[in-house]
């Protein structure tokens, strides 16, 4: 039996095209960044080609969507306690993400070699694996960052995480 709905993040005019083949009822493309759009035209073609809906995760990404009214549903999650307090008084971070170039984790790095610079405790932590996790260990070793910068890998207790850190620190620039 076709899908009523599918639901794409990627993609351009193929992955719609099999979908309008397999009898879906409805297509909603999910735009994340404002790059999903500039790279190349995102919706052309006939009318029975192009989404019945668009959504986006941010009123930025949403801008440039020509010819649709995107719905912005944001990634956010409700949580339910604040951090307790550092012994030291320092301000800790949390840093949750791929860790691949796109991210941008090394102006964290930077900003916490500038917020320390300043007298400001702070610590970090990162949770996330990726391909630029050697060089960001690296940065953080130059910079003179350890020990308050913690590499946590990959991790499935996002909600503790998110409940000890006074912030969440998201530096993408494409989602």
């Amino acid at each position: 039996q076709p899908p009523d709905i599918v639901h794409l993040h990627h993609g351009g005019v193929l992955p719609r095209l099999v979908c309008r083949l397999a009898g879906a009822g409805r297509i909603v493309h999910h735009v994340h960044s404002q790059t999903d759009y500039e790279q190349s035209a995102m919706f052309p073609g006939p009318k029975y080609l192009r989404p019945d809906a668009v959504i986006a995760c941010s009123q930025a990404a949403a801008a440039g969507i020509q010819g649709y009214a995107p719905e912005v549903i944001y990634a956010g999650i409700e949580v339910p306690a604040k951090p307790f307090p550092m012994p030291d008084g320092s301000l800790r971070i949390g840093v949750l993400a791929r860790l691949a170039a796109p991210k941008k984790i090394d102006v964290v790095l930077h900003a916490v070699a500038r917020i320390r610079a300043a007298g400001i405790p702070i610590e970090v932590q990162i949770a996330g694996t990726g391909p630029v996790e050697p060089s960001l260990r690296r940065l953080a070793e130059e910079l003179g960052l350890l020990p308050g910068i913690r590499f946590l890998g990959w991790r499935e207790d996002t909600l503790s995480l998110l409940t000890s850190w006074h912030a969440l620190v998201m530096p993408s620039l494409q989602e």
